[in-house]
């Protein structure tokens, strides 16, 4: 769950934001604090009750839980610089998981800890990087998967490919990050559905290059990869960042790897359904 965290606050009010970082994104201090979910408010949403096992790299002690939150079994192996514990959230007073650490600090990089884990409830640690079964019950239902917010398309100026957010990032949620291609060619490999992506709006030919790279070498041959170029971007709409680039209606070419030469849709309408990267036929 740390990886939809907001940004690092202070341990005594875990969402002002106000922690230092080091430039892996973890906490720089010996003490901090962040919100790790928020419930919503829907009767029929999934319920925060539960045993959350957690672990992360150095030691911390857990402080300032919610209301009907305890820490338990907290345990630190001094051979690996691991401590594990469990969150058993026993009541509904709280709408979040959020809580701070205190006297924290790893044997390799001094005040503060690193990798940590928040793993819902009814899966192990070693599962951590899976996608929960809500989910994947939820989004087969589709035939196509369209990653427009999960790119954080809206307002992205991300231009280079080694600006872009990777699997190491600590969380995906924070303005200015995006959920890693990576991880969106796993989810449409795991559900064996079509993906639908958007090409950020000032990303450079280098970035569409690579882009193009790693699709191919990570997607199911299988299945199709839609391009849009930007979102919705069409008419003179100067609240989408693709505006100012309206310039022309001539569909331009992407490259690729393999020789394909993707077209890009004209900057003036909504390229919804664009050229598969993938060579198979579109689905009727």
């Amino acid at each position: 769950m740390v990886k939809q965290a907001r940004t690092w606050g202070s341990a005594e009010k875990p969402w002002d934001g106000t922690c230092a970082v080091g430039a892996d994104g973890w906490p720089s201090q010996g003490s901090f604090g962040n919100v790790f979910v928020t419930s919503s408010s829907d009767p029929h949403a999934p319920t925060l009750l539960g045993t959350w096992l957690m672990s992360w790299e150095g030691w911390a002690a857990p402080t300032n839980l919610p209301h009907g939150q305890t820490v338990e079994n907290l345990s630190y192996d001094a051979a690996t610089d691991t401590t594990t514990a469990a969150l058993v959230v026993a009541t509904a007073d709280s709408p979040f998981i959020m809580f701070g650490f205190v006297n924290a600090s790893t044997v390799r990089g001094g005040l503060g800890i690193k990798g940590l884990k928040i793993v819902q409830p009814g899966y192990s640690l070693e599962q951590a990087d899976d996608f929960s079964a809500p989910l994947l019950a939820l989004l087969g239902r589709v035939d196509v998967l369209r990653f427009m917010d999960w790119a954080h398309t809206n307002g992205n100026l991300i231009t280079s490919w080694a600006n872009r957010t990777t699997e190491a990032a600590v969380s995906y949620a924070p303005d200015g990050t995006e959920v890693p291609w990576e991880v969106i060619f796993r989810l449409a490999n795991t559900l064996e559905k079509d993906a639908w992506i958007n090409i950020p709006a000032h990303a450079d030919a280098d970035y569409v290059t690579q882009l193009a790279s790693l699709a191919a070498s990570l997607l199911n041959p299988n299945l199709n990869l839609y391009l849009e170029f930007s979102n919705e971007v069409r008419g003179n709409v100067s609240n989408y960042v693709g505006a100012p680039l309206m310039k022309t209606s001539r569909p331009q070419p992407l490259p690729h790897p393999s020789g394909v030469e993707l077209v890009r849709a004209p900057y003036n309408h909504s390229p919804k359904i664009a050229t598969p990267l993938t060579q198979t036929q579109s689905k009727p």
